[in-house]
This record gives structure tokens, sequence and C-alpha cells, in this order.
């Protein structure tokens, strides 16, 4: 049941990781780049809602593209089940992993859309922002001390979602993946308050 899950579950998750890495920074790219360039961004500034029921209304549109999308990718393992038993609980803490990770990149990738008017410009940010956090995990094999290897280890989402793919939920995976998307929301909700006060 092991082998099944790192040999066919494992790999068809990093695919749907590298889907995700592309596909979100395509669903966020016109957000808020786009508002701004047809001029309804002024619109939307006007209107009785704070700056963070905004900000947090697109980023649950995304979130709801991506547990659409995570669904698809569920439909694999619900067809195999049909052919080879396997552990539910462990396939199912894999697919959180990888939606926890979508909801960073959504989080992250809404932010570039904040900082720009060109939904391409906002495209090429987000998707060199998704892969650079990748590179993180590469400071854990090159660090020399053990407190800046920590560190690493710490940030790099290798590491947390390592974790996940393995089937254990560790609070503090849990706590820095939802202190990301805390603070890129937070920092989105901040760019669209000042633009209001422009």
């Amino acid at each position: 049941m092991m082998n099944i899950h790192y040999a066919v579950f494992v790999r068809h998750l990093s695919m749907v990781n590298l889907i995700l890495i592309f596909l979100v920074p395509a669903l966020t790219m016109r957000m808020i780049a786009e508002e701004r360039k047809l001029r309804t961004y002024d619109l939307l500034l006007t209107s009785p809602v704070t700056s963070a029921e905004i900000v947090l209304g697109k980023y649950f549109a995304v979130i709801g593209a991506v547990g659409c999308l995570m669904f698809v990718a569920l439909l694999y393992p619900l067809t195999t089940r049909f052919f080879v038993a396997f552990q539910w609980g462990l396939l199912l803490v894999a697919f959180l992993g990888i939606f926890l990770l979508g909801a960073v990149y959504a989080a992250m990738n809404l932010f570039c859309s904040a900082l720009t008017e060109s939904a391409l410009v906002a495209y090429v940010m987000a998707v060199i922002l998704n892969i650079a956090v990748w590179f993180v995990g590469i400071g854990v094999e090159i660090a020399d001390g053990s407190l800046v290897r920590q560190i690493f280890e710490h940030i790099s989402l290798n590491t947390h979602l390592a974790a996940m793919i393995e089937g254990a939920i560790r609070t503090n995976g849990l706590v820095f993946l939802f202190s990301v998307i805390a603070l890129f929301v937070f920092l989105t909700e901040r760019v669209v308050e000042s633009s209001r006060w422009r």
C-alpha cells in the first residue's frame, strides 16, 4: 500500500504541483491588474466594501478554483480504488498539503497582481515567485552552520510539504503555511488600501 502511494500518487501530486505553479498565476493575473487597466478599480474602491473584503473575496474565488482542480486531480485515485486497495488517510493528507500549497501560491500571486497594471507582468512575476520559493530548500543543502540550516528548513516549502506527503500533519508546518498566506493577503490588502488614499 505504501508502494502505490510513493510510486504512483506522489508522482501524480508532483504533476499537480507543477500545474499549480503555472495555473494559479493565470487565475490571479487579471484579478487586480486588469481592473486597474480597465479603470474599474476606482469604481471598486469607491464601493461600500473595505479593502480587506475586496482582497478576501478575490482570494477565496481563486481558492475555489484551486479546490475544483484538486477535486479533478482526486478523480485519478478514486478510479484507482477499483483496482487496488490503499490507505485513504495517507492520500488525503497529501492532497491537503498540495491544496495548502495552492493556497500559498494564490496569496503570493494575488499580491503580484496588485503591484502592476499589466496582467502579463503580473503573470511573469507570479511564476518567478512560485518557482523561487522552491529554491529556498536548496539553502538547506548548502548551509554550513546548524542555525542557518534550521532557519532554511523552517522556511522551506519542501520540508513542510514532504511531511504531509508522508501522511504527517505537523503543527509547525500548518502554522508556517497559514502564516505565509496571511502575510501575502495582508500585503495585498495594504496595496489596495494605499490605492484608495491616492
